[in-house]
């Protein structure tokens, strides 16, 4: 009964009262505490993850020791790093088929809702309306949802039931992860897939379509042989149409100045300043101290502009202990190319990925992908 909750929360895990209190939070808690009584993985990383949170304590010490805001920062790091990998070194319950069933009814009905959502967002966007869930509801997340000046002089994006488009496009994506050990046997999952792509594509979230293809391409290397002549091809054919057609329409729209302006400030820029930064402070940098400063005096690029990156962030952040960090991460499911791709697809997301929202995602996602893959077929209940 918990992870069918939990999955029900996936709409609304950005709604909450707070920072720390929001379902993402919440959802968390719960999942954590459900996990406490699984039995344990053998983790060879443990003097890594070690290492990692004494590299963080360090980095804090030498930055900005004294200062508690700070030090409140780093230990909600630490302790959101200690939680994943608790959560990737838990077995998890091995379920039946009619468990299976009420997933996939359940990831059918928020794939759908998302889907219809995004649509009716797109078309009101054409003429200067939203429709969406107000930006009070998202925990102090919601500065993102456009007001009516960012509706009459920006080019909007839709997203969903949550703050921002990369946003829908990483829950999207959460779903085709978890869908995916059921694809070549129960045709419900192929639904949920193609109705998650299709929003994906219409969110213009391009780091999500890139992982999704990435995905594509994984799945048909593994599934080819049983899934050939009943659904790859269509399939295939489908989403090709569709991003023929995003990139003939949506980007039409968008212009391709805002998107190139996009993936240097995420991608490309950054790594301009990284070998200095990492020189000039092998500890890192207080982050309370560059989010608002100037990062380059001769064009005014501020921090801000390039912070879109959770790698860069972790490296900036924590200075060289900032890669041994990233290395506990990536050493988190090291048994799964399809929830390392996931990981690597939620770094690639805007913000810090030691946070809650990225937390309770990675909780579903593996816990739901690991029963789908271990379901008890013979079991019926």
């Amino acid at each position: 009964m918990t992870w069918i909750l939990l999955t029900l929360v996936i709409p609304l895990m950005q709604f909450g009262l707070s920072w720390w209190f929001s379902m993402a939070s919440v959802g968390s808690i719960i999942g954590i505490v459900k996990l406490r009584n699984s039995s344990n993985i053998v983790d060879n990383q443990n003097p890594i993850l070690v290492l990692a949170i004494v590299g963080m304590y360090m980095a804090y010490l030498a930055q900005s020791f004294g200062d508690f805001h700070s030090f409140l920062r780093v230990s909600r790091e630490v302790l959101i790093l200690i939680l994943m990998s608790f959560v990737a070194n838990r077995k998890v319950l091995v379920v039946n088929l009619s468990m299976i069933r009420k997933y996939s009814r359940l990831l059918l009905l928020i794939s759908s809702v998302q889907l219809m959502l995004t649509i009716l967002q797109f078309v009101l966007l054409q003429n200067g309306r939203w429709f969406g869930p107000p930006e009070i509801w998202f925990a102090g997340r919601g500065s993102l949802i456009p007001t009516n000046l960012d509706l009459i002089y920006s080019y909007i994006r839709p997203s969903g039931s949550f703050s921002e488009p990369s946003f829908l496009g990483i829950v999207c994506l959460t779903i085709i992860v978890i869908s995916i050990p059921r694809l070549g046997k129960d045709r419900i999952f192929r639904i949920i897939f193609l109705i998650s792509s299709i929003t994906i594509l219409i969110s213009q979230s391009k780091s999500s379509i890139l992982f999704l293809f990435i995905i594509l391409i994984h799945i048909y290397r593994i599934f080819r042989g049983s899934l050939v002549e009943k659904f790859p091809v269509l399939f295939l054919g489908v989403l090709v149409s569709l991003a023929l057609i995003y990139t003939q329409i949506f980007s039409r729209i968008q212009g391709s100045s805002s998107s190139e302006i996009s993936i240097n400030n995420r991608i490309f820029i950054p790594i301009k300043f990284l070998l200095t930064s990492i020189s000039d402070h092998p500890f890192g940098t207080d982050f309370y101290g560059r989010v608002s400063s100037v990062l380059d005096l001769t064009t005014g690029l501020t921090w801000e502009t390039i912070l879109h990156n959770s790698i860069y962030n972790l490296i900036f952040s924590y200075g060289l202990f900032g890669f041994v960090v990233l290395v506990v991460i990536l050493q988190l499911f090291r048994k799964s190319f399809e929830l390392q791709v996931y990981l690597f697809a939620l770094l690639l997301q805007n913000g810090s990925f030691l946070d809650f929202d990225k937390l309770f995602l990675v909780l579903v996602a593996s816990v739901l992908y690991r029963q789908m893959r271990n379901v008890d077929e013979e079991q019926i209940i």
